[in-house]
């Protein structure tokens, strides 16, 4: 007996329960496959991150260690020069923002130099990286610290540098600014809650990023850091946080060169949670889907039963037949209505406008593409997997001179140069490949008339629905001009290099002319209180007069190189050039070669010069010089002549710097000599800056001779032949006024006053000589080392009568101490001292009421002018220093 026939209700529902169990297990096993998926590609990551730090971590220890050996190789690092050695380390702190800060130590870890502003004294020998480095002799690591500098937590670098005898002199650090490692981070899409850590060799947290949880000088849990110490190099696992979750983790260990243990550990993680949030909300969605579809087939089970169930589901199959058929006005609403079928006819009915619909959108569309296509500003070509061009845009056309016509079918190498084929191939080749899915490189290309211009490069591999191969998109960009621009500013930053090479220069000078004028303060102190010891009848008395004018001068070399620095300036006079001359006659003849004859044919009638006389001697004394070291050991004349002339665009025609001056009546001075002589190559180089011709030459004479005369808006001409010797001629315009007569010889008065005086200077031959000149003069000297001593003397010695500061000194300057003073008392006069003039400290103090200003270095007559002013005392009749 046959088994009763099912309905059609009944097998349908059963045909719907054997198609949902598999499904149902389909949905399972695939969530599962899923979310193991999406686990080993949360490992993959971390690994990958962890890479990336270790590498940007490598990185920059092989920069570190190659730039504090560097260091360790300059002169200024090596003469501990604090100040110019301060100013290369301030300069690389800014320009590498990767370090929090640079400093040097002496071996007992006595700091000594700081690229960021450190209040010494300040150490750092009990740091384990300085005591490695000294040790070890070679680059060392810190473990997690606070850097004494920056405050901040940091991860430090020493290395030993060596002295001039070779020895190790000290260690240079390099403090690391961790946040890059942020940075890092963010470049990769990761989940929330991903966590990096950087652990020292302690199990210390020295960097945590900004989603992790712990902070940063807390230990890591003992058992995840024994976990990387006793691990392998690297690994990936599964962990429990120290906040308690589950987290996907990877580790690596970074050594220094020469060094078995690991003085870095880099730790990425993820949480499971977060890395499984995606694969989970696809699980639900699929389950979701299942639902809706069971429960639309008992839907469709129980319509199918009725009797126009068959013909409407014909209905609905023919016309699905034509509508992919191409057939797009076919409706069936009409035909199929009520019920869920009925409803599906409309569905039906929808999807066939709307695939109408869409397809009149996609042909508009692929219009508007191809509009884009031909007007984009770059040029736009697809390549087949040989490589050969199948469609280019006109902007390609364009920018190889061809049509695009003349592009299509053409192989893509053979529009660039020969020597970049090989590599253009390559990258090609790795793209079709599946090596990588992108490249982005800069090339140059070739036009059809044969020249070449720079294109940047940006290709994609192009695959269809079916996952196969198309070809290759790529984009290309004119950069012909950002190329030029890139090698302007090239030259810019070669300019600026020169100019720092000056700048450099400008601070030593500066420094020199400091401690020189210091020296001089003795040495011109010492004459005028001699002169006032000693009769007048005496024959030591010229001789005091010569060192006071040898001193002088030496004065006006000192305010030379604090212009040359940049911390002077000039006082520009009218001024004859004959008496400079004169002047100079006694110092240049000792500044020759014994060889050489000095003569003078001075003009009687020259007309005056505006310039700074200061100046006109340094001229004057390196041409004069130069002359001197051409003649050698062989007898020769230096000849220095002087007068006027009125001068053409024709004589000018042929003269330095004649681009800034124009014909008129001109002032000069010639200095020619019967030395050596200069070729033609030599002459066009000898202004250049740090061009000698001396083996030990510094090569800025000349060059401080043309700025000089460029400054005072005059021109040099050059004669010279190999063998005949060389004539310089110095052309400066004449002033319209008769030149000033020397300003009087100061005056002495013989008189003493009386009382306490505070002398305040950072360098004791200064205070020695001052006390002397101010007891010389009836006071009571006391001395200060250095401002805030200088305020606490005020503060605890009564009856001052006044006060001298220096303007340049260590803890507490003149002008911090002058405003400190004011505090103390209202009343209380100072004068102020420096080595640089008036007109440069007077508009520091203006409005502030101070009472007299000195400027180093300076006589006893000089300072009695300076005090009587304040009105202490009535100078009685005053006489010319040293004719008394």
């Amino acid at each position: 007996m046959s088994p009763a026939p099912l309905s059609v209700k009944t097998v349908l529902f059963f045909i719907i329960g054997i198609v949902a169990l598999p499904c149902v297990g389909i949905i399972v096993h695939t969530g599962l496959h899923h979310r193991e998926e999406v686990v080993a590609s949360a490992g993959s990551e971390t690994r990958r991150v962890v890479g990336r730090i270790v590498s940007e971590q490598q990185n920059l220890t092989a920069a570190t260690e190659q730039l504090l050996a560097t260091l360790g190789r300059l002169p200024e690092v090596a003469g501990e020069d604090a100040a110019r050695t301060g100013a290369i380390l301030k300069s690389l702190v800014l320009l590498n923002p990767q370090y929090a800060n640079l400093l040097i130590a002496d071996p007992l870890g006595n700091v000594w130099c700081s690229g960021i502003p450190a209040k010494l004294p300040l150490s750092i020998a009990d740091r384990r990286h300085f005591r490695n480095a000294l040790a070890s002799g070679r680059l060392s690591s810190s473990e997690y610290l606070i850097g004494r500098t920056t405050n901040r937590p940091a991860i430090s670098y020493a290395y030993p540098y060596r002295g001039r005898d070779g020895a190790i002199a000290g260690v240079i650090v390099a403090t690391l600014n961790l946040d890059f490692y942020q940075n890092i981070v963010e470049q990769f899409k990761l989940p929330q809650k991903t966590g990096l850590l950087l652990v020292d060799h302690r199990g210390v947290i020295i960097y945590a990023s900004r989603e992790a949880n712990p902070r940063v000088g807390t230990p890591l849990r003992a058992d995840l850091f024994r976990q990387m110490v006793e691990g392998p190099e690297e690994a990936t696992g599964s962990i429990e946080s120290m906040a308690g979750d589950r987290r996907i983790a990877s580790y690596r260990k970074m050594r220094l060169g020469g060094e078995a243990e690991p003085y870095l550990y880099a730790r990425m993680t993820i949480p499971y949670n977060a890395a499984l949030a995606a694969a989970d909300t696809q699980f639900l969605m699929n389950v979701a889907l299942l639902s809706a579809f069971l429960l639309l087939a008992a839907g469709a089970a129980y319509l199918v039963g009725t009797r126009l169930v068959i013909r409407r589901i014909s209905v609905l199959t023919d016309a699905s037949r034509r509508l992919a058929e191409g057939e797009r006005k076919i409706r069936v609403a009409e035909l199929v209505r009520g019920g869920e079928l009925g409803a599906l006819g409309q569905t039906f009915d929808h999807m066939a406008e709307q695939l109408e619909r869409r397809e009149g959108a996609l042909r508009e569309s692929e219009g508007q593409m191809r509009v884009l296509f031909e007007s984009s500003q770059a040029g736009i070509v697809l390549l087949d997997a040989a490589c050969t061009i199948m469609v280019a845009n006109g902007r390609l056309a364009e920018m190889l001179g061809r049509t695009p016509e003349e592009l299509t079918g053409s192989p893509y190498i053979d529009h660039v140069p020969p020597d970049q084929r090989p590599p253009c191939s390559e990258n090609l080749r790795r793209i079709i490949g599946r090596e990588i899915d992108t490249i982005s490189t800069e090339r140059r290309y070739l036009r059809k008339d044969g020249s070449a211009f720079w294109g940047y490069f940006t290709g994609r591999r192009y695959e269809g629905d079916d996952g196969g191969l198309i070809g290759i998109v790529g984009h290309i960009s004119d950069i012909s001009e950002i190329k030029h621009a890139e090698e302007e500013r090239r030259k810019i930053e070669q300019q600026m290099l020169h100019a720092q090479k000056l700048e450099g220069l400008g601070v030593l000078a500066g420094g020199i002319a400091h401690d020189f004028n210091n020296i001089l303060m003795v040495i011109i102190g010492n004459a005028d209180l001699a002169l006032m010891r000693i009769n007048r009848e005496s024959p030591c008395v010229e001789n005091l007069h010569k060192i006071e004018e040898a001193a002088a001068r030496a004065a006006d070399l000192a305010k030379q190189m604090l212009a040359y620095s940049g911390k002077g300036k000039f006082l520009v006079e009218s001024i004859d050039l004959n008496r400079i001359l004169e002047e100079m006659v006694q110092m240049l003849e000792v500044s020759i070669s014994k060889k050489a004859s000095l003569r003078l044919n001075l003009s009687p009638k020259l007309a005056a010069v505006e310039a700074d006389a200061t100046q006109l001697r340094q001229v004057v004394m390196n041409l004069v010089i130069n002359a001197s070291e051409a003649i050698g050991d062989r007898d020769g004349v230096i000849a220095i002549t002087t007068g006027c002339m009125e001068c053409d665009e024709a004589y000018l025609k042929d003269a330095w710097l004649n681009e800034s001056i124009g014909p008129g009546f001109y002032a000069w001075l010639e200095i020619a000599d019967t030395g050596c002589g200069m070729d033609r190559e030599t002459m066009a180089k000898i202004f250049d800056p740090f061009f000698t011709t001396k083996f030990t030459g510094r090569g800025l004479g000349m060059a401080a001779v043309l700025g000089i005369i460029r400054g005072h808006h005059g021109t040099i001409k050059v004669y010279s032949e190999p063998g005949r010797g060389t004539t310089f001629k110095v052309l400066l315009p004449a002033a319209p006024l008769p030149a000033e007569p020397p300003a009087p010889e100061p005056l002495v008065c013989d008189w003493h006053g009386s009382g306490t005086v505070l002398l305040a200077d950072d360098e004791e031959s200064v205070r020695g000589i001052g006390t002397e000149m101010l007891k010389a003069l009836g006071y009571a000297p006391i001395t200060a080392v250095d401002g805030r001593e200088a305020v606490e003397l005020c503060r605890n010695t009564p009856g001052i009568a006044f006060v001298i500061l220096d303007l340049t000194m260590p803890n507490m300057d003149g002008e911090q101490c002058f405003r400190e003073l004011r505090r103390l008392d209202p009343g209380i006069r100072v004068i102020m001292s420096s080595g640089y003039n008036k007109q440069e400290v007077a508009p520091r103090f203006a409005g502030k009421g101070l009472d007299g200003f000195i400027q180093k270095p300076y006589t006893i007559a000089a300072l009695r002018e300076a005090v009587s002013r304040l009105g202490l005392a009535n100078p009685g009749d005053c006489v010319p220093f040293g004719h008394r």
